[in-house]
C-alpha cells in the first residue's frame, strides 16, 4: 500500500518542522501542508523534494475545512493526518502501515506527553493516560474507539468525511460503523505537548467535548469517558480499572482532572445549547519542551 502524510498546522511555528523532516524521510508518495499564520516558511521554502505540497491558507478555515479542501490531491491508498506541534520516531508511518489489511479501516498510535512538569502538566498527562485505557480497552472489546493527533485511515474512508469539530472521531466510528477495525497500536508512540494553565486547559478540553456533543446529536457515540459514565458505567469502570492499575502516579492528580473536566464539559453544554461555534478554535499557550 502506499500512502500520503497530510500535516495540518496553524501558528505552531518551529514545532511544524518536526513532522514535515519525518514525514520527507519516510516514505510516503506525498507530503501535504495544509496551514498558516505562525508558520516555518523559511523552511518550508528550501524543500525541494517533488512529493512536498504546501497548502497555505490566507485566513484561518479550521482542520475539517482544510481537510475537505485539499482530498482532490490525496491519490494514496492509506492517509496520515497529523497535527503540526507533535512529535514521534522515525519508523512510525511504516510501523502503522504494516497493520493494514483488508479489515482495518484506521490504525491509532499511543498519545504520550513531551517530557515536562508541573501541575498543568500532570493534569494533562492523567488525561491522556485515561484516553490510553480507554482505547485499550474499547480495541479489546471490538468497539469504536479513536484517537487524535495523528491517525492513518483509508483514503477511501475519506469520501464522506464531513466538517464536524472532533474530525479523528468522526472518522473513527465512520469506520467502525462500516464494519472495518481501528486498531490501536500503543507501541508506536506520539509525543503531544500540554497546555501551560488551568484555564488552558480548560479552553482547549471545553472544544474537545463540545465536539463530543456534535458527534452525539448525529448519532455517533464517541465512546468517551464523560458520556460512558451514564451511557455504559460497566465500561466506564473496567477502563477506570484498567487506568488505576496501570498509572498510579496519577492519582493524586485524580480529583483535579475531574474538576477540570466538569468545568469544561459544564461550558461546552452551554454553549452546544446556546448555538456557540468551535469550529474555530482558540489556540492556547503550551509548555514547549
Amino acid at each position: 500500500m502506499n500512502y500520503c502524510i497530510v500535516i495540518f498546522s496553524y501558528d505552531d511555528g518551529d514545532l511544524a518542522k518536526i513532522p514535515i523532516s519525518k514525514a520527507l524521510s519516510s516514505r510516503a508518495s506525498s507530503v501535504i501542508f495544509a496551514g498558516g499564520g505562525k508558520a516555518p516558511y523559511d523552511f518550508i521554502s528550501t524543500i525541494e523534494d517533488e512529493r512536498f505540497i504546501p497548502r497555505i491558507e490566507d485566513k484561518r478555515i479550521g482542520k475539517s475545512s482544510a481537510l475537505l479542501g485539499i482530498l482532490k490531491f490525496i491519490q494514496e491508498e492509506v492517509t496520515f493526518l497529523v497535527s503540526g506541534d507533535i512529535s514521534f520516531g522515525d519508523e512510525i508511518f511504516e510501523q502503522m502501515m504494516r497493520e493494514f489489511d483488508e479489515s482495518t479501516g484506521v490504525v491509532v498510535p499511543r498519545i504520550s506527553l513531551a517530557d515536562g512538569s508541573g501541575l498543568w502538566w500532570n493534569v494533562s498527562k492523567v488525561l491522556w493516560d485515561i484516553h490510553d485505557s480507554q482505547l485499550t480497552v474499547l480495541s479489546q472489546l471490538s468497539e469504536n474507539s479513536h484517537g487524535g493527533e495523528l491517525i492513518a485511515i483509508k483514503t477511501s474512508l475519506l469520501k464522506g468525511f464531513r466538517d464536524v469539530i472532533n474530525d479523528d472521531a468522526f472518522l473513527c466510528i465512520s469506520a467502525s460503523n462500516m464494519g472495518l477495525s481501528v486498531k490501536y497500536l500503543d507501541s508506536a508512540v506520539v509525543r503531544s505537548i500540554s497546555p501551560r494553565s488551568f484555564l488552558d486547559l480548560v479552553v482547549q478540553r471545553r472544544r474537545i467535548n463540545y465536539g463530543h456533543l456534535e458527534l452525539l446529536r448525529m448519532r455517533m457515540d464517541p465512546k468517551v469517558m464523560d458520556t460512558l459514565l451514564f451511557t455504559d458505567p460497566s465500561l466506564f469502570m473496567l477502563i477506570m480499572n484498567h487506568f488505576l492499575k496501570k498509572h498510579r502516579e496519577d492519582l493524586i492528580f485524580l480529583p483535579l482532572t475531574i474538576f477540570c473536566e466538569f468545568i469544561s464539559m459544564t461550558l461546552s453544554r452551554i454553549d452546544f445549547a446556546t448555538g456557540k461555534s468551535h469550529k474555530i478554535w482558540k489556540i492556547v499557550p503550551r509548555i514547549v519542551p
